[in-house]
């Protein structure tokens, strides 16, 4: 089977790694892929297969499956087309009114959202998230068409030397000290919670226990959460990493890993977590309950708590030792490689 991926950029998102992950899976499995991409950007992600600027749909002709990605991708499909007998397929990696709002504003956000359900409309099968992603869509698109995948990651082996061979790594390891380290991987915005960590830390110290936070990321929002950071005089306890190149490197220095998010569609870092069993504190999400056992697996607050109810999720993540254990055998049985590869598999030969 040929299939051709197409997505906005070979930059580093989410949305990449997963069409990387999917490239990996099926190359593996003896299959050819392609990864098609619409426009420069800064530093490309390796992706294990060809790569090649999409400019003309002739380019497309000759393969099996033609899988957009993203809005971008869509929108070219529906404007170039695909060659006839390809079955067309999108994955929605997003709640695209709550998501688009979050991200560009009410009036710009809702507008893409209806434009993203036009085009979604167009595709053979399109592919959500989750079961719960699945429910949201079916609202708006044919359920015949709808179907869920459960994303995967795929890390080095433990004795890959990419694990350490870093300056950032060294500087998280310094900064860390004997504190118990919390840490957080992901975009800087108020939709991931960074807030409710820095009040939950602020809670912490105040109440004696030596923790430390480190921040590998970057958004829109970083300026606004230095400056709480400032405000709650804890400069010497949080770290702003800033972006960081294959951010799962970090998660071995980490006691604990956070992820308060508002809103998630699949949360690839909670998979990374999961990959090497490290203890992890995660909001109360759909997605988390769909996937993932409460006090089993995660550690899990109500956001409608607030910072006490992550500071109280934290403490209780610090007494349970088996925590991490629990999460990578869930991962093992639900979302390894093979399980995400047979998903998709029966998605492209239905």
């Amino acid at each position: 089977m040929r299939i051709a991926f197409i997505i906005s950029h070979l930059g580093q998102t989410g949305v990449n790694v997963v069409v990387r992950d999917l490239v990996m899976v099926f190359t593996e499995h003896g299959d050819e892929c392609c990864v098609f991409w619409l426009k420069e950007c800064g530093k490309a992600m390796s992706y294990g297969c060809q790569t090649e600027r999409l400019v003309d749909g002739e380019q497309l002709r000759g393969f099996d499956v033609v899988h957009a990605h993203g809005l971008g991708p869509m929108l070219w499909v529906w404007r170039h087309g695909t060659p006839e007998h390809a079955l067309r397929v999108t994955t929605l990696h997003c709640y695209c009114f709550q998501d688009f709002t979050d991200l560009y504003g009410r009036v710009k956000g809702t507008v893409m959202g209806l434009l993203f359900l036009f085009l979604a409309r167009k595709f053979d099968r399109i592919v959500c998230l989750s079961k719960d992603m699945m429910s949201y869509y079916r609202r708006w698109l044919p359920m015949r068409r709808l179907s869920f995948v459960y994303n995967t990651r795929i890390l080095p082996d433990s004795d890959d030397p990419v694990w350490t061979a870093d300056e950032v790594v060294e500087r998280v390891r310094t900064f860390r000290g004997s504190s118990t380290l919390i840490g957080m991987n992901g975009v800087l915005i108020f939709r991931k919670g960074v807030d409710l960590m820095i009040g939950a830390l602020r809670e912490l110290v105040a109440g004696g226990h030596d923790v430390r936070l480190v921040l590998a990321g970057d958004g829109k929002e970083r300026g606004t959460f230095e400056a709480m950071v400032r405000d709650a005089g804890l400069e010497e306890r949080v770290l702003f990493l800033g972006m960081v190149k294959d951010a799962w490197r970090l998660l071995p220095e980490y006691d604990i890993f956070a992820l308060p998010s508002r809103s998630e569609g699949f949360p690839l870092a909670l998979l990374e977590a999961a990959v090497i069993g490290k203890k992890t504190v995660v909001s109360d999400l759909p997605i988390v309950r769909e996937c993932f056992h409460d006090h089993m697996d995660v550690e899990m607050f109500t956001l409608a708590d607030g910072v006490n109810g992550l500071k109280s999720a934290l403490l209780r993540t610090v007494q349970n030792e088996y925590l991490g254990e629990e999460l990578h055998r869930t991962f093992v049985k639900n979302y390894a490689c093979e399980v995400f590869y047979e998903r998709y598999k029966s998605i492209y030969h239905l």
